[in-house]
């Protein structure tokens, strides 16, 4: 082994070195690569540092890598894997996406993320369109249920049993709320009262029913509540058009 020592700053030689062990005062400086078969170790809390730009890599304890100079973390791939872990992440702020979030599991939303909504609603999740519409949607399958509001001052619930999410292919509104008025496509199924206002006011082209028996109101009781009306098996057997099921 040979030991080269000098009092200038630097050194040069055109030929290779090979030792065991170098050890180093000061710097050592390169104007190539520092290429190694094994580790590039690091004492204490040092770690790599990249001077032209102030940050790095390092540790200050056996658990986490950290950005040196709190340095934010880029990386140019497109890759729907281009960060990958087996665990979870955790965000003590928010965690921004300039396209949409795709997961494979469950979204589990744990507190309330605004609890000065309406009235003080307690807000968990947020979901936000652009200016025109805004909606979510929930897939099993080729089964699709969708929930979205519009600029036009209506919220509307759409479904599909043989389409895709972010299609708009076989899918249909099945109920839509104006502020006023509350439209249904399709049969509406109460297993409960329901309550309704008939004013003749309200009405146009009024028809009478051929008379085909005498309907008796009845008392009764359901679910514990006394009530009065007719029974559904007697109005159909005189009026089959006005009873579903």
């Amino acid at each position: 082994m040979y030991h080269i020592w000098t009092g200038f700053n630097s050194n040069h030689s055109s030929a290779s070195w090979t030792c065991s062990t170098l050890n180093a005062n000061g710097r050592i400086a390169t104007t190539s690569d520092i290429l190694s078969s094994g580790w590039i170790r690091a004492l204490g809390t040092n770690g790599f540092y990249c001077e032209s730009y102030g940050g790095g890599w390092h540790m200050t304890d056996s658990t986490w890598i950290r950005a040196y100079n709190d340095k934010q973390i880029y990386t140019a791939s497109t890759s729907p894997d281009a960060i990958h872990t087996l665990g979870g992440i955790n965000a003590s702020g928010r965690i921004y996406s300039g396209s949409y979030v795709e997961l494979h599991g469950g979204l589990v939303c744990a507190g309330v993320g605004n609890s000065g909504g309406a009235s003080g609603f307690n807000v968990y999740g947020s979901f936000y369109g652009n200016a025109s519409h805004g909606g979510i949607e929930i897939g099993a399958s080729n089964n699709v249920l969708g929930i979205g509001v519009h600029s036009n001052d209506s919220w509307y619930i759409w479904w599909t049993n043989s389409g895709s999410i972010g299609s708009s292919s076989n899918k249909s509104y099945i109920f839509s709320y104006n502020g006023s008025s509350w439209n249904f496509t399709g049969s509406v199924v109460a297993s409960g009262e329901v309550t309704a206002y008939s004013d003749a006011r309200l009405k146009s082209n009024i028809h009478t029913l051929d008379y085909r028996g005498r309907l008796i109101p009845r008392h009764y009781v359901k679910d514990g509540k006394q009530s009065i009306g007719f029974i559904a098996q007697e109005v159909q057997a005189l009026y089959p058009e006005l009873v579903l099921g």
